[in-house]
């Protein structure tokens, strides 16, 4: 139930942080319910994409790390995005 409540959630995220992340999870458990019900399909699909779900999540944090950086270093706020109406 865990697995598929897990894909349900990573579904209806709206980030690419909490898609991975739930993603990964969902791999995790996966991978055990595959090894205890002796299922190799899904051993091997999920034990697959897990590290790719991993390497994926590893660089949106570095990214996002980075983006932080270059925002401080030019001291720039952030502000929404805005329409230019025109006169």
């Amino acid at each position: 139930m865990w697995p598929a409540a897990l894909c349900f959630f990573s579904a209806t995220t709206n980030t690419a942080k909490w898609f991975r992340l739930a993603s990964l999870c969902s791999n995790i458990c996966f991978v055990i319910y595959g090894y205890y019900h002796e299922l190799a399909p899904i051993l091997f699909l999920h034990g697959v994409l897990a590290p790719m779900n991993t390497m994926q999540l590893l660089r949106a944090f570095s990214d996002d790390r980075k983006n932080n950086a270059r925002s401080q270093e030019r001291h720039v706020p952030e502000r929404p995005y805005v329409v230019a109406q025109k006169a």
